[in-house]
């Protein structure tokens, strides 16, 4: 993402979460409002820092735990940027149909207190029997406040690029961030390309 954002001629910034660390080895965020200076905050550790990454199954429970019980907490200034009204996230690398990033929303939504407005997931829920599709898509829309798109993210980007050239295209910083969808798309490994 980070290659692909630098190939696009932003400077993406990048940061990660420590689980394994204290205050100091999740250091506080340089926030900007601007386009051309993302974020890239891995979540589940760095491999630039072999010790922070999140790998197995127990890793991921002791992830989960930590994040919950804010041992080590998350940056402040990261907590803040995702409480921000209309803010939109990216996350990337796991399929919604799996537990743990239920898990992660509802710990997102009820331990950081964030409040959800508009949000959409896309993903192929391709494979599913109808009764897990339903129930995938009502725990979302239920637990989460996320509607689910079960599209691929191909078809999903296509939609949402038409509908941006209609609206007039990307208008920059200007325009206020109120009551905008919050957009989270996901993708599953067999996505990759």
């Amino acid at each position: 993402l980070e290659s692909a954002l630098t190939a696009t001629n932003k400077q993406p910034r990048s940061y990660y979460y420590h689980m394994r660390g204290d205050k100091r080895e999740n250091p506080e965020l340089s926030l900007t409002d601007s386009p051309n200076t993302p974020i890239v905050y891995h979540l589940f550790g760095t491999a630039r820092d072999p010790g922070s990454l999140v790998l197995s199954e127990n890793d991921l429970l002791d992830f989960l735990i930590r994040i919950a019980s804010d041992r080590p907490p998350l940056p402040t200034s990261l907590v803040r940027a995702l409480k921000r009204s209309g803010q939109s996230f990216l996350f990337v690398g796991f399929g919604i149909r799996q537990w743990y990033p239920r898990l992660l929303l509802k710990i997102f939504l009820r331990v950081l207190d964030l409040q959800s407005g508009s949000a959409f997931a896309a993903e192929s829920l391709h494979g599913l029997t109808e009764l897990d599709r339903e129930q995938t898509v009502l725990f979302y829309q239920r637990g989460t406040r996320i509607e689910v798109a079960d599209t691929h993210v191909t078809a999903f980007l296509a939609e949402l690029g038409t509908r941006l050239e209609k609206a007039g295209g990307f208008v920059g910083g200007s325009r206020s961030l109120a009551r905008q969808p919050r957009v989270f798309i996901s993708y599953a490994s067999e996505d990759r390309d």
